[in-house]
């Protein structure tokens, strides 16, 4: 289907006996002669078929509105006609052959221009439903009417486009009658032998000279009995008389304009909406809330390859911050006594401070603290030995579940370092062993640290 400012052409391709699938310039040639030279873009946005068939309903009408004009015996003016307030017999039989008599007052239905509300245009019209489209007649009897003014009427029935003129008597009618600008044809309806069992109506059809031929054709006699069938026949005869009068000069040029105009706003929506989804320009209200406020399908894939990364440097930074090592473990407990964090495993970590000479007066980089028990000296220990006592901590208990491990090397060690994995909400001290006393002729006074 290619759709173009002057028309729509559809048909179907048969791809048999052809290896390679055309591109869409080449189908478009094949469709049309005139298309060449034309660059196509592809329609990225969601929702683009809706709006293109909302464009392709502009050119199918479901709703249409005729006007009825009843004509006594010798009239020839449209005062004459516009002025008849009587609806007789016979004028009453016909409306119902046409529709059903509503009231317009809160009517829910196709209007066709009439007052539903406050009844300016009357209280009752006639309305019906034939093969899915509204039809509203227009009727010239039921339309208000104020003596001397002649256009009170002919301001809705001179607006409609096609006509029904209903003769109980051959009266000769001719369109150049009403002056319109709109009204392009007209269907005059003669009833013979009305309001009996053998009720015929005679039709002939007038048009202006720019409208086309439309059907259905007129049989020859064009006398019908009254009944289904000349119901249908009159409706579809009304329906393709407006089809048809809007390929008139005049109809054509502002059904070009309207298309032109249409087209133009479903390409420029069309490609808002397709640089919106990419994110490289702004969508309306309604696709924001629809999309949940985000940007275009561009905007949403970076968004989301933000968070990925995001989590993924937080991710790596937690494991850092977790591993064991040399600064990157859970701090032991320098009071002398461990405080074991977890229930289930502990880690040892062994840290190695720096060998400080003797002559140095720098003390020792880490800071300690009397534990629940002062260590004993003795007095046979060299400065060096105390100085070395001195740098030792005491082992961390674990869990009674858990092996207590110590190292008794010369270099001191520091406590085993308990993984924080759960934490208590009441922590437990375990006191710290003493490091190998000695004999108790040797001791001195205690003096804690």
């Amino acid at each position: 289907m290619l759709r173009s400012r002057a028309k729509t052409v559809h048909d179907r391709i048969s791809l048999a006996g052809i290896n390679q699938l055309p591109s869409v310039p080449q189908i478009a040639k094949l469709l049309c002669d005139d298309a060449t030279g034309l660059k196509f873009n592809p329609v990225l946005y969601p929702r683009g078929s809706q709006l293109i068939v909302a464009y392709d309903e502009h050119e199918v009408n479901n709703t249409f509105k005729f006007g009825v004009v009843y004509q006594k015996f010798g009239q020839t003016s449209e005062e004459e006609l516009f002025g008849n307030n009587e609806e007789t017999p016979a004028f009453k039989e016909f409306l119902s052959v046409l529709g059903d008599n509503i009231e317009l007052q809160d009517f829910k239905g196709f209007r066709g221009g009439l007052d539903v509300s406050h009844g300016q245009t009357g209280s009752e019209s006639v309305y019906t439903v034939f093969r899915q489209r509204e039809i509203m007649f227009h009727v010239s009897t039921k339309l208000p009417f104020t003596e001397g003014d002649i256009q009170q009427r002919k301001r809705h029935i001179g607006n409609d486009i096609v006509a029904a003129v209903f003769q109980e008597e051959a009266t000769p009618f001719v369109p150049d009658m009403i002056a319109s600008n709109f009204l392009h044809a007209y269907v005059l309806v003669q009833a013979e032998n009305p309001c009996t069992d053998h009720t015929t109506y005679k039709v002939s059809v007038t048009a202006r000279e720019d409208v086309p031929p439309f059907g259905p054709p007129l049989p020859n006699p064009a006398v019908f009995k009254k009944g289904p069938e000349f119901r249908d026949f009159l409706l579809t005869k009304l329906i393709n008389a407006e089809n048809a009068c809007y390929k008139s000069d005049k109809f054509a040029k502002l059904e070009g304009r309207t298309r032109a105009a249409l087209l133009d706003n479903l390409h420029d929506e069309l490609h808002r909406q397709s640089q919106a989804t990419l994110g490289l320009g702004q969508a309306g209200e309604d696709d924001k809330l629809e999309n949940g406020g985000h940007g275009g399908l561009l905007e949403s894939f970076k968004r989301a390859m933000r968070v990925r990364s995001h989590s993924m440097e937080t991710m790596v930074g937690s494991h850092r911050h977790r591993s064991p090592g040399v600064g990157g473990g859970v701090p032991a407990s320098l009071s002398g006594g461990g405080l074991p964090q977890s229930t289930s495993e502990c880690t040892k970590s062994t840290f190695t401070p720096p060998v400080l000479s003797a002559k140095s007066p720098l003390k020792s980089p880490v800071k300690r603290r009397s534990g629940l028990f002062p260590r004993l000296h003795s007095s046979t220990d060299t400065p060096s030995d105390k100085h070395t006592r001195s740098d030792q901590k005491p082992v961390e208990i674990c869990p009674l579940s858990q092996e207590v491990r110590s190292e008794t090397s010369s270099n001191p060690s520091s406590p085993e370092i308990c993984p924080n994995k759960e934490r208590r909400a009441t922590p437990l001290y375990h006191p710290p062993l003493p490091l190998a006393p000695p004999p108790a002729s040797t001791v001195r006074d205690q003096v804690p640290l």
